[in-house]
């Protein structure tokens, strides 16, 4: 596994969905998964589009609004 992938496999571990979940299952969670970063104030996503994406924050904020 490289240290990429168990880097990844460590921050999902932090998220309380992946609990329980087996290291192997985590490292090809992590082995599809792109780090991403966002500017303060950029929109992910708006409410009743179709999602394309799961974010997991590993760090920061993120304001969630209801329209």
């Amino acid at each position: 596994m490289t240290e990429e992938i168990l880097d990844k496999v460590f921050a999902l571990e932090s998220v309380a969905m992946f609990r329980g979940i087996s290291v192997d299952d985590l490292a090809a969670v992590a082995a599809i998964a792109h780090p991403r970063t966002f500017a303060a104030g950029e929109v992910l996503f708006r409410e009743g589009e179709h999602p394309n994406a799961m974010y997991v924050v590993t760090g920061g904020e993120v304001l969630i609004e209801k329209q």
